[in-house]
C-alpha cells in the first residue's frame, strides 16, 4: 500500500509538470522566448518521457534485486520440516517428548515426530493440532538443527484405549491401587464379580473370548501379590492378546498440524501439514512468511509470553 502511494504521487507530479508546461506556453515569459517548433516540442516530450521511463525502470530493477537478495537471506534461514509417526518405545534418538498436560507415556503410545532436517534452529515454536473437533496447543522454546522432537496428543480415542488397557494390565500407581481394592473384594464377591469392569474391558480389544485365561491370570496374580513379579502374568496376557491385536490406539486419521516459529533472522513463519493417506502432506497454499508480507495476529502467534509445555523426557 505504501509503495502504491509513492508511485501514484510520482505519476501525479509528472502529470502536473506536463500540464504546467503545456498551459504555460501561452504566458508572456514563453512569448518572449518563443513557442518553438512542433518538432522541437515533440523531441522535448519524447526525451522527457524517455528519461522518466528510464528512471522508473532503474528503480523497478533495483527494487526487485533488493527484494530477491533479501528473500534469499531469509529463505536460507528457514528450516526444512517433515512430520512422521512413531511410538514411545522407538524414540531412543528423540531428545524430548512433549504433551499439553502432565502425562506418563506408555511404551506403545503413538507419538507425532517433528523432524528438523536443516542446519537452522527454530525458536518460540507453537504447534497447533486440530482433530475430532478438538484443538490442542504445544509450545516449545526451540528445536535444534538436525534434531527431532516427539509430541503426544491427548486424543479421546487414545485416552479411552489407555483407560481400558490400565484395567486389564495396571501399570500406573493409581491403576494398581484400584486393582488392589478389587483384590480385597474377592473373598466377598469372587474374582469374576470383583473384576467385572476389567473383564468388560476385554470387549474393547475384541478378546472377550479369552475371559477364562484372563481370570486365571488374575487368580495367580492375586495369590502371588507379595512378590515382585505379581503383575507378570497380566503383562504376558496383554502382550499376547492386546498388543498384537489390530485394535491399537492410533493418532486420528484426519489431523491438521500447524507450526508457528521464528527463525534466526527473526522472521515469523507458519507451516501447515495435513494427514492424508497416513502421510503428513505440506499445504503450501496455507503457508505464511513474514518477509513476503504475511501478517500474524496476536491471537494467532504471539512470542511475548510463551511458556514451554510439559516435557516428558
Amino acid at each position: 500500500m505504501k509503495k502504491f502511494k509513492i508511485i501514484l504521487t510520482g505519476i501525479c507530479i509528472v502529470l502536473l509538470i506536463m500540464i504546467i508546461i503545456n498551459f504555460g506556453m501561452n504566458w508572456w515569459i514563453f512569448d518572449e522566448l518563443g513557442n518553438g517548433s512542433d518538432d522541437g516540442w515533440l523531441g522535448f516530450w519524447g526525451g522527457f518521457l524517455g528519461a522518466i521511463l528510464a528512471v522508473v525502470g532503474v528503480w523497478w530493477q533495483t527494487n526487485k534485486t533488493i527484494k530477491n537478495e533479501k528473500e534469499l537471506m531469509f529463505s536460507q534461514k528457514r528450516p526444512y520440516i517433515i512430520i512422521q509417526e512413531s511410538s514411545v518405545r522407538n524414540l531412543a534418538e528423540i531428545k524430548d517428548i512433549f504433551s499439553s498436560k502432565n502425562h506418563t507415556a506408555y511404551a506403545d503410545e503413538p507419538v507425532i515426530v517433528i523432524k528438523n532436517l536443516s542446519n537452522n534452529p527454530m525458536f518460540s515454536v507453537k504447534l497447533v493440532f486440530q482433530y475430532d473437533n478438538k484443538k490442542e496447543d504445544i509450545v516449545i522454546d526451540r528445536i535444534d538443527p538436525n534434531s527431532n522432537i516427539g509430541i503426544i496428543i491427548n486424543s479421546d480415542n487414545i485416552i479411552e484405549y489407555l483407560k481400558k488397557l490400565g484395567m486389564i494390565y495396571p501399570r500406573q500407581p493409581e491403576e494398581r491401587d484400584e486393582f488392589y481394592k478389587r483384590i480385597n473384594l474377592i473373598k466377598e464377591q469372587g474374582i469374576k464379580k470383583s473384576f467385572s469392569d476389567n473383564i468388560k474391558a476385554l470387549k474393547y480389544f475384541n478378546v472377550e473370548n479369552k475371559e477364562s485365561e484372563y481370570i486365571n491370570a488374575i487368580r495367580i496374580t492375586t495369590k502371588n501379590y507379595s512378590i515382585n513379579t505379581k503383575y507378570e502374568l497380566l503383562k504376558e496376557f496383554s502382550d499376547k492378546y492386546i498388543h498384537n491385536n489390530s485394535i491399537l490406539y492410533e493418532i486420528p486419521c484426519k489431523i491438521k498440524v500447524t507450526i508457528y516459529f521464528t527463525t534466526t533472522v527473526r522472521e515469523k513463519v507458519k507451516l501447515v501439514f495435513k494427514k492424508e493417506d497416513k502421510k503428513y502432506r505440506y499445504q503450501k497454499n496455507e503457508t505464511k512468511l513474514e518477509n513476503k508480507g504475511s501478517t500474524f495476529t496476536e491471537k494467532e502467534y504471539d512470542t511475548s509470553d510463551m511458556y514451554e509445555s510439559y516435557k516428558l523426557k
